[in-house]
């Protein structure tokens, strides 16, 4: 898993708009929202230690990428 603690840092190439999603271990969404860029930041304080999973959706395609987190 890639660990982060209170803010995670997301660097895509390719993606120039997109959405991403975020599910705890028990598949609960947590927080959803826009891409605009090949690089975002997100603020996760709120977010309990564990183990998330990170899905990015590159708008107009299929192109889309699944990773694995741990909240320290």
């Amino acid at each position: 898993p890639n660990p982060f603690v209170d803010e995670l840092n997301i660097s895509w190439n390719s993606l120039h708009k997109g959405i991403f999603k975020l599910y705890n271990a028990q598949g609960s969404l947590m927080m959803e929202g826009a891409i605009s860029g090949p690089n975002a930041s997100f603020s996760l304080k709120s977010l309990e230690a564990g183990v998330y999973l990170l899905y990015l959706q590159e708008k107009g395609s299929s192109k889309s990428q699944c990773i694995r987190l741990l909240k320290k």
